[in-house]
């Protein structure tokens, strides 16, 4: 185990949930990767970098408390904070980021008005007392002509952030909500893959790729590099279900799908489509499905006939390839832009034919959970 790493400092929550939030910040594609605590003098000081989608990095540090209640610019300097600061801000593409529960008034003012001078002299015009000790704490470090501007440049790209315990556990848990279906367990699996990836860099793909092969969490199918893949071969699975009569290369023109085409431009939520055996229901339900596929709408065909002991709407998605109900998942997709769901086969519930019961329930738990999302239909 590498010292210094996730596992050494498990007694620091306050550490270990600045470093998951920002993993899961990468696993949604916030950031284009994270490298958690490289070994090296060079590096000391530092929890994790993160690397931007705009190829700057931004090298976080975390402490929970000063030792006085406060971090003054010296309190900073005395804790090695603003030195390891300075040594990366030597490359023009990093930026800092400190975090604690206690205050950084004084700093976090002076850098964002440092921002918004945009220029030494600026700044200097305008400045207080306060902004320019900040000024003189960051030039105490450098020699030089230049010494002052190039301290200058630096307090531009620093960040000092309040975040308490509260707010980053609260926080923490929105964001595997918002990610994970089943996210009762995500800090724990996270930190324990982040333990075995220090001085690693994890891109958003690899966090994709833990999480999908972590089949406890469920990773939104948005963010699941496959969940586009999985819809494709449910819709092909569906339709090599069904042999259909052609004449020549067209299939036979039926008037159920222009009909049902056109209840959904109006916003129909829920349309049936019936009719006696041959009648062309199963030619409809394939236009349907190609003709919403080709307008860019997220659609999904299945068989409700296809395991009679379904019982829930869950296990209706498993047996037709997909990792949670077919609604959920078509809705995930979807971010709340227009989908189609079809079911096919619905007579399967018929009491009349004898058929398993079980899969009844599933249908019904199914439309129920659909009335909840207005843009699918």
């Amino acid at each position: 185990m590498y010292p210094g790493g996730i596992s050494d400092k498990q007694g620091n929550r306050y550490e270990e949930i600045w470093t998951i939030l920002h993993f899961l910040r990468v696993l949604r594609g916030d950031y284009l990767a994270i490298t958690v605590e490289k070994l090296g003098k060079e590096n000391d000081g530092f929890e994790f970098h993160i690397e931007g989608n705009d190829g700057k990095q931004q090298w976080l540090q975390s402490k929970i408390n000063a030792r006085g209640g406060n971090w003054t610019p010296n309190a900073l300097k005395s804790a090695g904070v603003l030195g390891a600061f300075q040594t990366r801000l030597r490359d023009p593409n990093c930026e800092c980021l400190f975090v604690s529960q206690d205050g950084t008034n004084l700093l976090r003012e002076a850098c964002n008005d440092a921002r918004v001078a945009g220029k030494l002299d600026a700044f200097k015009d305008n400045a207080s007392e306060d902004r320019t000790l900040a000024l003189e704490t960051f030039t105490g470090n450098l020699t030089g002509e230049n010494a002052e501007s190039v301290a200058f440049d630096h307090m531009s790209r620093c960040y000092f952030e309040n975040a308490s315990m509260a707010f980053l556990e609260s926080t923490l848990v929105d964001l595997t909500n918002f990610l994970f279906r089943s996210p009762e367990h995500a800090k724990d699996l996270a930190a324990g893959f982040l333990a075995e990836s220090i001085n690693r860099r994890v891109t958003s793909e690899d966090a994709r790729n833990w999480a999908r092969n972590t089949d406890i969490l469920g990773l939104r199918p948005e963010l699941d590099p496959t969940a586009f893949q999985r819809l494709e071969e449910a819709n092909a699975a569906y339709l090599a279900s069904h042999s259909t009569r052609r004449f020549g290369k067209d299939e036979l023109e039926r008037g159920y799908a222009s009909e049902v085409l056109e209840h959904l431009g109006r916003g129909t939520s829920l349309i049936v489509v019936s009719g006696t055996a041959g009648s062309g229901k199963t030619v409809a339900v394939r236009q349907i499905l190609n003709q919403a596929v080709l307008a860019g709408v997220h659609s999904l065909a299945l068989r409700l006939d296809k395991r009679l002991d379904a019982s829930t709407p869950q296990e209706l998605g498993e047996v037709n390839g997909l990792p949670e109900s077919p609604v959920s998942f078509l809705a995930r997709l979807a971010q709340g832009a227009r989908s189609v769901l079809i079911i096919d086969q619905v007579d399967a519930v018929s009491e009349m034919s004898g058929r398993n019961a079980s899969v009844r329930d599933a249908l019904f738990a199914t439309l129920r959970e659909a009335a909840l999302h207005p843009n699918l239909h």
